[in-house]
This record gives C-alpha cells, sequence and structure tokens, in this order.
C-alpha cells in the first residue's frame, strides 16, 4: 500500500473514532450499548430493570430485594429477622412490665408493713404484738413476766431479791448495802426513866437492820413528836455507838410561862409516849 492510501485510511479512521466520541460525549448517534443505557439512566426510561427499580422503591412495589425488605419493616412482617427481633424485645418489655408491675405492688405491701411495724398498728405480726406486749407490759413472755416482777417487787429472781435486799437494806452480806447510809426511827413505846437524872429519859435506837459490822462513824438524831420536844435538851447527842444500837438521853427543860411552869410535873415514859416522842437517825460508815 502507498503513502496515500495508508494516510487515508488513517484519516477515516479518526473521523470514525471522532464520531463515535462525540456521539459517546452527547449522548446520540451513533447508538452504542453505553450511550442507549446512559440515555435510560438519564430519561429512567420505562421498561428497563432501572426503571422498574426505582419505581418499584418509590411506590414500595414489590419484586426487588430492595422494596422487599422495606415493606417488611414496614409491616413488621412475620418469620423476618426484624419481626423476630421486635417482637422478642415485646416480649423482654412485657416480661420487664410484668416485673415492674409486681415489684411496685410489692413496695407498696412493704411500706404498709413498714409503717405498721414503725406505729405498732395495722398488720398484725409478731414483732409488733411483741413491741405493743413490751409497751403496755401484757402478755406471758418470760422478758414481761420479768419487767412485771421488777415493777411490782415481786417473784424470786435474783434481780428481784437483790433490788429488794437493797430497797430494804436487808442483806447484810451485800457490800453495797453496808456502804449506804441508813435511817430509822424509834418507837415512842421504848423509853425509859433514867435514874441518874430526876424527869430525864433514855432510849436504845436499834440499827440492827443497817447490817453495819462495826459501829458507824457518823450518827445524826434529831427527835418527832407531838407535843413539848422542842423544849428537850440532848436528842441530837448519842451515846454508847455499837454496830447495832446506840443511846439518846433526853432532859425536860422547865420554861416558865404565865400560870405556871410547863414542865412542873416530871416527864415520864408514858408523857413520851403519849406526845409521841421518837428518835429519827441517819448512820453512815
Amino acid at each position: 500500500m502507498d503513502h496515500g492510501a495508508r494516510l487515508e485510511t488513517a484519516e477515516a479512521n479518526v473521523a470514525g473514532l471522532d464520531a463515535r466520541l462525540i456521539a459517546a460525549e452527547t449522548l446520540g448517534l451513533p447508538s452504542t450499548p453505553l450511550t442507549e443505557t446512559l440515555v435510560q439512566v438519564r430519561d429512567l426510561s420505562s421498561g428497563t430493570p432501572l426503571y422498574t427499580a426505582v419505581d418499584n422503591l418509590r411506590m414500595l412495589a414489590a419484586g426487588t430485594t430492595l422494596t422487599d425488605t422495606l415493606i417488611q419493616v414496614r409491616d413488621l412482617t412475620t418469620g423476618t429477622p426484624l419481626y423476630t427481633a421486635v417482637t422478642g424485645l415485646q416480649s423482654t418489655v412485657s416480661s420487664q412490665d410484668t416485673r415492674l408491675t409486681s415489684a411496685e405492688g410489692g413496695l407498696t405491701a412493704l411500706t404498709i408493713r413498714v409503717s405498721a411495724a414503725e406505729n405498732l398498728n395495722g398488720t398484725t405480726t409478731a414483732l409488733t404484738t411483741t413491741m405493743k406486749a413490751l409497751r403496755d407490759l401484757t402478755g406471758g413472755s418470760s422478758l414481761v413476766t420479768t419487767l412485771t416482777a421488777l415493777r411490782d417487787n415481786s417473784g424470786s429472781s435474783a434481780l428481784v431479791t437483790t433490788l429488794g435486799s437493797l430497797r430494804n437494806k436487808t442483806d447484810s452480806s451485800s457490800a453495797l448495802i453496808r456502804s449506804l447510809p441508813c435511817y430509822g426511827e424509834s418507837n415512842s413505846s421504848e423509853w425509859q426513866d433514867y435514874p441518874l437524872s430526876p424527869g430525864g429519859l433514855f432510849v436504845n435506837v436499834s440499827m440492827a437492820a443497817c447490817g453495819f459490822s462495826a459501829p458507824p462513824q457518823h450518827i445524826s438524831t434529831s427527835i418527832f413528836g407531838t407535843h413539848y420536844h422542842w423544849l428537850t435538851l440532848g436528842p441530837s447527842s448519842v451515846y454508847d455507838v455499837t454496830a447495832t444500837s446506840f443511846l439518846v438521853y433526853v432532859l425536860a427543860a422547865g420554861v416558865p410561862v404565865a400560870g405556871g411552869n410547863v414542865f412542873a410535873d416530871p416527864q415520864t415514859p408514858a408523857k413520851a409516849q403519849a406526845n409521841k416522842w421518837r428518835i429519827h437517825w441517819i448512820a453512815a460508815r
């Protein structure tokens, strides 16, 4: 082939390529699968797979994987993974709701029971019954019986016996009782004449109930009565102190008054008894 023919062929081929390129660029002729496909995409041509897919998607019409999936999501179709997941979630939520309702009901019941326990009213329980029994000292429980015995100083428990001994100071072996002050009074019928002093009286005061093991170091006395005891001498002086007794001597002091002397007549044990003279005392070690 000569150069002229080769040149004409090459130029014809370039022209053909240029026409094809222009067709591709303008989506015009000559028609090719590329230009036809692009035109269909551009114009969304009816009947093409793309048109069908887009139209189905727009209308949510079944027929494609995408639209079928969206329809299942929309309708929560039975048997789909989403349906299984959602119904499982619903079941879980329903179960939780049941448990929550039960818990709320239990909380209400507990609130009532706690209020009853705190206020000792409402629902009767062993706790409220016991606490009421303790509060009111009713019933026959060991504690109530013990507390009632302590309150009434009854029964024979060691505590009741000990407290009774402390109160009455009757346990001479108790170091506590021996260390406590002891007190009492003489009987007005115990006065005796003091032969060494006409008109004088004395009384032997017993401290035996105190349980002193030795004479107390401190004794304080005074005289009580209904008449004339304010005129006596000596009621605050003590003699012959032992662990169990002491003596008190008194002498009537005559006082001049209109009409004569108050103690014109000597005092006697009978007069002292009639005037209810008695020695009140307190003693401590």
